[in-house]
């Protein structure tokens, strides 16, 4: 369908003088109202700079976008998210000035081969969409620092992924990947990777010694242990790997000191090992709805913290530390007990 001759649906017209008969009538057609709103808005993008550097087109019900979009080549800013587009024009590769491209929330499952121009993109959104494979188009973004791939159906990451250099953000969560490809030690600039639920068994080499790493999220996958070599990373400061297999820690964790939230809940943990105490920088501990049945005594070694049974209750204050240890089957320390805090946990076990 093209937006310039636009074709109403059944129930997007309106009928005058219908009650009498055979008296003609007339028919009074009418563009959708999100339709319409989409033509004042490139209308809009017409406009002076820097009014028209952004369009926003989102959640507006598209299914198609019109050639004029193409001559809106002043843009920079592009938000095309939460409607039905199954496809892009090719005139999308005319606005070779962008630097933010949303397309979250269609029916894409390719990119138009002009989208290897959009070579100023920094920040390009696919996320909730049909992608089975990266479009091989992306390759050539290399200004990209933030590439959001999140509730596709990816299964691999191409290694030309590790070619991407400036990259600083990628999120790959909700997808069919087993593994974390051996590229991405290539992107020396990454901090912030994100890969929950998916189907990853085991951690590459290469997580260890990369040095930028900040915020690592593998909740939902299916490990089982962390290997040694992993805990050689000295930059992580965010771990999450809740809702994963994992029924032992390492013993030396806590030579990991820079750690400062560490989230380990829904996994198999019965035990902690006595080096967690050595994470002088940790800030939240999150243990929820594992199998201890023993209150873990090294947290009584955790100056300063205080205990959380009640989950999102009433969230703790920013400065504070904080253990959270809800839906555990704790057996040594009565409830009331825990609750009265870990003074009060201290003074029970040493009677």
């Amino acid at each position: 369908m093209e937006i310039g001759n636009f074709a109403p649906s059944p129930g997007r017209f309106r009928l005058h003088n219908t009650s009498i008969m055979p008296k003609p009538f007339n028919i009074h057609l009418e563009q959708p109202p999100q339709v319409e709103e989409m033509w004042q808005k490139i209308e809009q993008a017409r406009g002076p700079e820097p009014q028209g550097w952004h369009l926003r087109l989102s959640a507006l019900s598209l299914r198609d976008l019109p050639e004029e979009i193409g001559a809106l080549t002043r843009l920079r800013h592009l938000n095309l998210s939460a409607n039905e587009l199954h496809h892009l024009p090719e005139c999308i590769g005319n606005l070779e000035g962008l630097t933010h491209l949303d397309l979250c929330y269609n029916e894409l499952s390719a990119l138009p081969a002009s989208t290897a121009r959009l070579t100023q993109l920094t920040t390009l959104k696919l996320s909730g969409n049909r992608f089975s494979k990266l479009p091989g188009t992306v390759r050539h973004m290399k200004a990209l620092s933030c590439l959001r791939l999140q509730q596709n159906h990816i299964r691999n990451l191409p290694e030309w992924v590790g070619s991407l250099a400036g990259l600083r953000e990628l999120d790959c969560s909700i997808n069919l990947l087993r593994r974390l490809p051996d590229s991405l030690r290539k992107l020396k600039a990454l901090t912030v990777l994100l890969a929950f639920q998916n189907r990853i068994r085991a951690l590459p080499e290469w997580l260890g010694a990369h040095a930028a790493l900040e915020w690592l999220s593998l909740d939902g996958n299916m490990l089982q242990s962390l290997p040694p070599h992993f805990l050689n990373n000295r930059s992580i400061r965010l771990l999450t790997l809740s809702g994963n297999q994992l029924s032992a820690l390492p013993e030396d964790i806590g030579q990991m000191r820079q750690m400062q939230q560490l989230a380990l809940s829904h996994n198999r943990l019965s035990e902690l090992p006595g080096s967690i105490a050595e994470m002088t920088n940790l800030k939240r501990l999150d243990l929820r709805y594992n199998q201890f049945k023993r209150f873990p005594r090294v947290l009584l070694d955790l100056p300063f913290f205080k205990l959380d049974l009640a989950f999102g209750e009433k969230q703790p204050r920013s400065r504070d530390k904080v253990v959270f240890l809800q839906g555990n089957p704790i057996e040594d320390v009565p409830f009331e007990v825990m609750q009265q805090g870990m003074p009060a946990i201290r003074s029970y076990l040493s009677e």
